[in-house]
């Protein structure tokens, strides 16, 4: 799945532990073909809210022992991706390594953060236009 264009799978294809936030409905079968059956892998496929993000992930943090954190957190909702990756770090999840898109629409050192989700918008970036 996505081998050679999305370094996060890649970890996860090497055994990585992680929870992968994806928002493109077409991707979610062969995600989870690929990562379903593993108990290390947490996907939040699809749309969702940053309330359901945090319920999620504090369930995820129940059913671990509390030394194991995820290696990989990626956000890839292209909408409001910091939101989601602050719910994360609010539920107590304490990732190696996070991965979230950078728009090119807004190169460094400019920064771009929506005021809040807004789930009427498909692609945050459009925000810009």
């Amino acid at each position: 799945v996505f081998k050679a264009d999305d370094p996060a799978n890649c970890l996860l294809h090497e055994g990585y532990a992680g929870i992968a936030f994806e928002g493109d409905a077409q991707k979610a079968p062969k995600l989870r073909k690929e990562f379903g059956a593993r108990e290390d892998v947490n996907l939040i496929l699809g749309a969702t809210s940053l309330e359901e993000v945090y319920n999620i992930l504090t369930a995820f943090l129940g059913r671990v022992p509390p030394e194991i954190q995820p290696q990989l957190v990626k956000v890839d909702f292209d909408n409001c991706d910091c939101c989601f990756l602050e719910a994360a770090l609010l539920a107590g999840i304490r990732p190696r390594h996070i991965h979230v898109e950078v728009s090119s629409f807004v190169p460094p050192p400019i920064v771009y953060r929506p005021d809040a989700f807004d789930s009427s918008i498909g692609d945050s970036t459009l925000e810009l236009g």
